[in-house]
């Protein structure tokens, strides 16, 4: 991946997208309302981390449209942060979080508009 779209993608999110899920943040993102519990963020060992550390995040690559057996590509139209808790490779609570079909879909409809906002504040790729 490249390291300037990684960075945006970083920035763009400022953090695991899990966290958007608490109520103040799921109303700045609606999309966000009523998704199963993420509980908290976790690194490749399972160890609690803060969502925060952006070091420690992975970018998770979310397809548009559903087409098995293909990828959707590195851009920041596909692509958002999260911990490796939250990833497919994650364990303990929250595991593959971001995998469930319903997370999926918000991620979906979150994408162009944390794009916009990130215009709009002049994050650029």
């Amino acid at each position: 991946m490249d390291q300037a779209l990684r960075s945006y993608i970083l920035t763009r999110d400022g953090g695991c997208i899990a966290r958007l899920t608490v109520a103040w943040c799921a109303t700045l993102w609606p999309m966000f309302q009523g998704l199963p519990e993420p509980g908290e963020c976790r690194n490749t060992w399972g160890d609690v981390i803060s969502p925060f550390e952006l070091d420690k995040m992975t970018i998770e690559e979310v397809k548009a449209e559903l087409r098995a057996g293909r990828k959707a590509g590195y851009s920041k139209e596909s692509c958002v942060c999260v911990c490796p808790g939250h990833h497919f490779e994650g364990r303990g609570p929250g595991a593959k979080w971001c995998t469930k079909a319903v997370v999926r879909e918000a991620v979906r409809l979150y994408i162009p508009a944390a794009n916009e906002k990130a215009r709009e504040r002049g994050v650029m790729v």
